[in-house]
């Protein structure tokens, strides 16, 4: 339903492969937030974050823990961010979970 041009088709095949690596780890729950689920259309990138429930960290793909650079390993393999829930978004100093949540700047899209 996001994926209605070129540029969205392509953010949503790296959400897809993120999500897919993240399930391999046993990952259950994915949120997705940011302009990504918005009427814009053109994106730079989506904003998701997972929850640690039942996630066996011995086999978690690296890429979703590390943030030496910020997040530009993620958006370079996925074209997005990967955030753990229980990380704090330094600009509301909320988890991120509760952040998702929050009511942003953005159009939301009715689904």
């Amino acid at each position: 339903m996001y994926s209605t041009n070129l540029a969205r088709a392509r953010l949503y095949e790296g959400l897809v492969a993120g999500a897919k690596a993240l399930a391999r780890a046993g990952c259950k729950n994915l949120y997705l937030d940011g302009s990504y689920v918005s009427s814009k259309r053109i994106l730079g990138d989506f904003d998701a974050c997972w929850d640690l429930e039942g996630v066996n960290l011995n086999v978690i793909d690296r890429v979703f823990l590390d943030f030496s650079d910020g997040t530009a390993a993620q958006k370079q393999r996925f074209y997005g961010e990967f955030f753990p829930s229980w990380y704090t978004e330094e600009g509301s100093n909320l988890l991120f979970l509760d952040f998702f949540q929050s009511v942003h700047n953005s159009e939301v899209k009715k689904v």
